[in-house]
Protein backbone atom coordinates (compact mmCIF):
# COMPACT_ATOMS: atom_id res chain seq x y z
CA UNK A 1 0.00 0.00 0.00
CA UNK A 2 1.17 3.52 -0.77
CA UNK A 3 0.90 6.62 1.31
CA UNK A 4 -2.59 8.05 1.63
CA UNK A 5 -3.39 11.17 -0.37
CA UNK A 6 -3.62 14.35 1.66
CA UNK A 7 -6.58 16.50 0.76
CA UNK A 8 -6.14 20.29 0.76
CA UNK A 9 -7.74 22.28 3.59
CA UNK A 10 -11.23 23.56 2.93
CA UNK A 11 -10.33 27.13 3.85
CA UNK A 12 -7.05 28.95 3.42
CA UNK A 13 -5.10 29.05 6.67
CA UNK A 14 -5.38 32.30 8.59
CA UNK A 15 -2.11 34.08 9.27
CA UNK A 16 -1.03 33.81 12.90
CA UNK A 17 -2.40 36.38 15.32
CA UNK A 18 0.21 39.03 15.98
CA UNK A 19 -0.08 41.90 18.48
CA UNK A 20 -0.62 44.28 15.54
CA UNK A 21 -3.43 42.14 14.09
CA UNK A 22 -4.96 41.71 17.56
CA UNK A 23 -5.00 45.49 18.04
CA UNK A 24 -6.51 46.08 14.58
CA UNK A 25 -9.21 43.49 15.28
CA UNK A 26 -9.89 45.08 18.68
CA UNK A 27 -10.16 48.60 17.22
CA UNK A 28 -12.50 47.42 14.44
CA UNK A 29 -14.74 45.47 16.81
CA UNK A 30 -14.77 48.18 19.47
CA UNK A 31 -15.48 50.90 16.91
CA UNK A 32 -18.41 49.11 15.32
CA UNK A 33 -19.84 48.15 18.72
CA UNK A 34 -19.59 51.63 20.21
CA UNK A 35 -21.19 53.03 17.03
CA UNK A 36 -24.10 50.62 17.42
CA UNK A 37 -24.36 51.60 21.09
CA UNK A 38 -24.58 55.33 20.26
CA UNK A 39 -27.26 54.71 17.62
CA UNK A 40 -29.30 52.55 20.02
CA UNK A 41 -28.88 54.75 23.10
CA UNK A 42 -30.32 57.69 21.17
CA UNK A 43 -32.62 55.75 18.82
CA UNK A 44 -34.51 53.63 21.35
CA UNK A 45 -35.74 56.63 23.42
CA UNK A 46 -36.85 58.37 20.22
CA UNK A 47 -38.76 55.28 19.20
CA UNK A 48 -40.35 54.96 22.64
CA UNK A 49 -41.45 58.62 22.60
CA UNK A 50 -42.96 58.27 19.13
CA UNK A 51 -44.93 55.06 19.72
CA UNK A 52 -46.79 53.63 22.70
CA UNK A 53 -44.86 50.40 23.03
CA UNK A 54 -45.71 48.05 25.87
CA UNK A 55 -45.17 44.48 26.95
CA UNK A 56 -42.37 42.22 25.75
CA UNK A 57 -41.42 44.54 22.87
CA UNK A 58 -40.77 47.34 25.37
CA UNK A 59 -38.50 45.04 27.39
CA UNK A 60 -36.67 43.98 24.24
CA UNK A 61 -36.13 47.60 23.17
CA UNK A 62 -34.94 48.50 26.67
CA UNK A 63 -32.26 45.78 26.49
CA UNK A 64 -31.04 46.62 22.97
CA UNK A 65 -28.58 49.41 23.93
CA UNK A 66 -26.86 47.04 26.39
CA UNK A 67 -26.06 44.41 23.74
CA UNK A 68 -23.20 46.33 22.07
CA UNK A 69 -21.69 46.96 25.52
CA UNK A 70 -21.85 43.25 26.31
CA UNK A 71 -20.05 42.58 23.04
CA UNK A 72 -17.41 45.17 23.98
CA UNK A 73 -16.76 43.26 27.20
CA UNK A 74 -16.19 40.15 25.08
CA UNK A 75 -13.94 42.12 22.70
CA UNK A 76 -11.83 43.34 25.63
CA UNK A 77 -11.36 39.79 26.89
CA UNK A 78 -10.56 38.51 23.41
CA UNK A 79 -7.96 41.25 22.95
CA UNK A 80 -6.26 40.26 26.19
CA UNK A 81 -6.07 36.66 25.00
CA UNK A 82 -4.81 37.52 21.51
CA UNK A 83 -2.14 40.09 22.31
CA UNK A 84 1.37 39.50 23.65
CA UNK A 85 2.25 39.09 27.32
CA UNK A 86 3.63 42.61 27.74
CA UNK A 87 0.53 44.34 26.33
CA UNK A 88 -1.68 41.95 28.32
CA UNK A 89 0.14 42.89 31.54
CA UNK A 90 -0.18 46.63 30.87
CA UNK A 91 -3.86 46.44 29.94
CA UNK A 92 -4.64 44.22 32.91
CA UNK A 93 -3.03 46.75 35.28
CA UNK A 94 -5.00 49.54 33.63
CA UNK A 95 -8.28 47.63 33.82
CA UNK A 96 -7.68 46.78 37.47
CA UNK A 97 -7.03 50.45 38.25
CA UNK A 98 -10.21 51.42 36.40
CA UNK A 99 -12.20 48.72 38.17
CA UNK A 100 -10.90 49.88 41.57
CA UNK A 101 -11.75 53.51 40.83
CA UNK A 102 -15.21 52.58 39.55
CA UNK A 103 -15.94 50.39 42.59
CA UNK A 104 -14.76 53.14 44.92
CA UNK A 105 -16.95 55.79 43.26
CA UNK A 106 -19.99 53.50 43.17
CA UNK A 107 -19.55 52.47 46.81
CA UNK A 108 -19.08 56.01 48.11
CA UNK A 109 -21.90 57.37 45.97
CA UNK A 110 -24.18 54.51 47.03
CA UNK A 111 -23.75 55.53 50.66
CA UNK A 112 -24.35 59.15 49.68
CA UNK A 113 -27.61 58.13 47.97
CA UNK A 114 -28.68 56.07 50.99
CA UNK A 115 -27.76 58.44 53.81
CA UNK A 116 -27.46 61.92 52.30
CA UNK A 117 -30.25 61.88 49.69
CA UNK A 118 -27.82 62.36 46.77
CA UNK A 119 -29.50 62.11 43.36
CA UNK A 120 -29.84 58.56 42.04
CA UNK A 121 -27.03 57.32 39.78
CA UNK A 122 -28.40 55.25 36.90
CA UNK A 123 -26.74 51.85 36.66
CA UNK A 124 -26.26 52.06 32.90
CA UNK A 125 -23.67 54.78 33.59
CA UNK A 126 -21.34 52.34 35.40
CA UNK A 127 -19.82 50.85 32.23
CA UNK A 128 -19.10 54.24 30.63
CA UNK A 129 -17.57 55.28 33.98
CA UNK A 130 -15.29 52.23 33.81
CA UNK A 131 -14.24 53.22 30.29
CA UNK A 132 -13.43 56.78 31.42
CA UNK A 133 -11.34 55.48 34.31
CA UNK A 134 -9.64 53.00 32.00
CA UNK A 135 -8.77 55.81 29.60
CA UNK A 136 -7.41 57.91 32.46
CA UNK A 137 -5.36 54.97 33.71
CA UNK A 138 -3.61 54.88 30.31
CA UNK A 139 -2.09 58.26 31.15
CA UNK A 140 -0.57 57.02 34.41
CA UNK A 141 0.14 53.34 33.80
CA UNK A 142 2.68 53.14 30.99
CA UNK A 143 4.59 49.94 31.83
CA UNK A 144 3.83 46.46 33.07
CA UNK A 145 5.91 46.96 36.23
Amino acid sequence: MGTPAVSPPLKPAMPPMTPKRARQRYVRSFGSSISAYVVLVFGVPLLLRQYEITGPLLWLLAVLPALPLLFIIYVLGRYLLETDEYERAIQTRRMMAALGAMLAVCTVYGFMETFAAAPHLELFLVFPMFCVFWGLSCIFIRTAK
